[in-house]
């Protein structure tokens, strides 16, 4: 973007030149194109300055060696993605089905299930067992010539737990429902936080149309200036502001295709589906 504006200023300085030449303008469009020229110039030395802070910015986000060698890809154009009803549902899906937090809640509710199976077993008779070897051997010879073995079994009646087992019970009851509360409200929360998300890409889908089609309507407005002024029929403020017009719809564009973009990593982010492992 940056090295088109300076490219594009530095050759219409030069054809600026050619026609002072041929006493077509004057000496003033001249002057007022190379402060253009300068100043396209510095603006493309900052945007390759914070080009590269971002990238930095981005290796550090990520975790990686800032001083690696690494190859940025931007994509060439906005692919559009159209969600049906029938398409978000299972995109609710796919969120619960991917989310740690999620996940991680319904492991709370098993364990707080588990707790409650525990509790419940003090209701219940209880058989236990065990084993013992020994030798009544009184010299090391006759270790192993006078084992005694022996098993026992063990069977418990619960009659009165000291209401132990209620309490338990009833603690495990109680943790049961906050813990299925908690994933249910959680739930929501998913569905809304995709649900939201879709909505703000929609939006986003629509101003990438918006910008393209002013970016479209400026590019030939310019290119009508230009010609224009060429033919002397326009003058050099006219089609200075005609370009700056075109420069920023073409960073109208930019901005609404970046969002458009962070949109749809947001989007895999509410879906459980972005990670940064490598």
């Amino acid at each position: 973007f940056q090295e088109e504006n300076y490219t594009y200023n530095k050759n219409l300085s030069d054809k600026i030149k050619e026609m002072l030449d041929l006493k077509m303008i004057t000496v003033s469009d001249v002057y007022s194109q190379d402060v253009q020229t300068a100043n396209s110039e510095l603006a493309l030395l900052q945007a390759k300055t914070n080009y590269e802070k971002a990238k930095i910015n981005l290796l550090k986000y990520l975790t990686l060696d800032i001083t690696g060698e690494y190859t940025f890809e931007s994509p060439q154009e906005v692919n559009f993605n159209y969600y049906s009803k029938e398409d978000q549902e299972k995109l609710f899906d796919t969120a619960l089905k991917n989310r740690k937090d999620y996940q991680s809640q319904k492991l709370k509710l098993e364990s707080a299930e588990y707790q409650m199976t525990i509790a419940r077993s003090g209701l219940f008779p209880s058989l236990s067992g065990n084993y013992r070897y020994s030798t009544s051997a009184i010299r090391p010879g006759d270790l192993f010539n006078r084992r005694v073995l022996s098993l026992g079994l063990s069977l418990n009646f619960p009659i009165f737990s000291n209401w132990n087992t209620d309490f338990a019970i009833q603690s495990a009851d109680v943790q049961i429902k906050n813990v299925n509360e908690d994933l249910k409200a959680l739930e929501k929360e998913i569905k809304a936080q995709v649900k939201n998300t879709l909505l703000d890409l929609e939006t986003a889908k629509i101003q990438v149309e918006v910008t393209q089609k002013s970016l479209i309507s400026a590019r030939m407005n310019w290119n009508i200036k230009s010609e224009n002024y060429e033919l002397g029929s326009a003058t050099f403020i006219e089609m200075q502001q005609s370009y700056r017009d075109y420069l920023q719809a073409q960073n109208n564009d930019i901005q609404a295709q970046f969002s458009y973009f962070t949109k749809q990593f947001e989007l895999m982010n509410v879906l459980g589906l972005l990670t940064t492992e490598f």
